[in-house]
């Protein structure tokens, strides 16, 4: 009995994490950690026990399988469509490609044949160095500058670049990149962003000896509110266009962060809204642990509609590209 009832309450210890995680991650500094922590150790224990229960213990198969669930489902993100979308648009749907190219430590040749492969109408790329020279197919034009590039068939018109300093920085450092894509069924306001990482506040909370060390919590708080801050600050720019716009990139922040629903909550999110899977776009490997995450997106405003999303194929950088179809039908 009091092993039955260990495992029921190590399911219920995984659901107050799970609402936990969704309900402080990227505002607390101990929820920020369990959004980033790499999410199927959480499942460990479970499975270390299914095969003794289901030889010596079946009544604690039943613990033992839910708490699985909710580890491999909500917690991880696992999603499926919530609508079918429409395989015959009235017209041609902009098929999207981002993709983070690790300051250019990436396969070009890959990533130039998944262009052509893909048909893509729009590509957004970050971290793009200007020492890379892309084979993009013949006719295509490109809009580059400050670590971005938007590369597209049809005549792109205008760039602003919207930049914030990192805390006690004077130097600026750009957090997004936007041009207007003249596209067949009409102009489209086109964003690519790289949002500011926590990765380094992340880092200096780890411990050897202790494993975390929460007094070592101040630069993960500080790094909370500047990526706050410079969500809302590109968001707030976003919202001064006066078209559809299609904003994609590396947001540095999964689809559960309290911070992503506050701030992108008004627009739609192709891979939630039409993705299946955990749609992981960066792999992650930290004290020989490996793991992923999805925290690159493709958002629309609420005029356009995606119609299907899937991660791509290995191109030799460290996040996966995100494709997604747009229709543009509306306009």
């Amino acid at each position: 009995m009091i092993v039955h009832g260990l495992a029921w309450g190590y399911c219920l210890c995984m659901l107050v994490i799970w609402q936990l995680m969704q309900r402080t991650g990227d505002v607390w500094w101990f929820g920020t950690l369990l959004l980033f922590s790499p999410r199927w150790l959480f499942a460990l224990p479970a499975l270390v026990l299914l095969p003794y229960a289901l030889v010596r213990k079946r009544l604690l198969l039943l613990p033992l399988v839910v708490t699985l669930l909710v580890v491999f489902i909500p917690f991880m993100g696992w999603h499926l469509p919530v609508r079918s979308g429409d395989r015959f648009p009235d017209k041609k749907p902009l098929r999207v490609v981002t993709c983070n190219v690790h300051v250019g430590d990436f396969d070009q040749l890959k990533l130039s044949q998944l262009i052509r492969d893909t048909a893509a109408d729009i590509v957004m790329l970050q971290e793009f160095s200007s020492r890379v020279v892309l084979a993009a197919p013949p006719g295509w034009g490109m809009t580059s500058a400050k670590g971005f590039a938007v590369l597209s068939p049809y005549p792109m018109e205008g760039l602003q670049i919207v930049s914030m300093p990192p805390p006690g920085e004077t130097w600026q450092k750009s957090q997004m990149l936007q041009t207007v894509v003249k596209t067949p069924a009409g102009p489209v306001a086109v964003c690519s962003i790289h949002l500011p990482t926590p990765r380094f506040g992340l880092q200096e909370l780890f411990d050897r000896k202790t494993l975390i060390r929460p007094s070592r919590k101040g630069r993960l708080v500080r790094d909370i509110h500047y990526r706050r801050e410079a969500a809302r600050k590109v968001q707030q720019a976003i919202t001064q266009l006066a078209m559809p716009v299609i904003i994609a990139g590396d947001f540095n922040t999964p689809a559960e962060s309290r911070l992503f629903q506050e701030v992108w909550s008004g627009y739609r999110n192709a891979f939630s809204e039409t993705g299946r899977g955990y749609g992981y776009t960066q792999r992650v490997r930290f004290s020989g642990l490996r793991y992923s995450s999805r925290i690159d997106h493709i958002l629309t405003s609420r005029e356009l509609r995606p119609l299907t999303s899937a991660v791509g194929p290995d191109v030799g950088s460290d996040h996966l590209p995100l494709i997604a179809d747009i229709s543009v039908a509306g306009l």
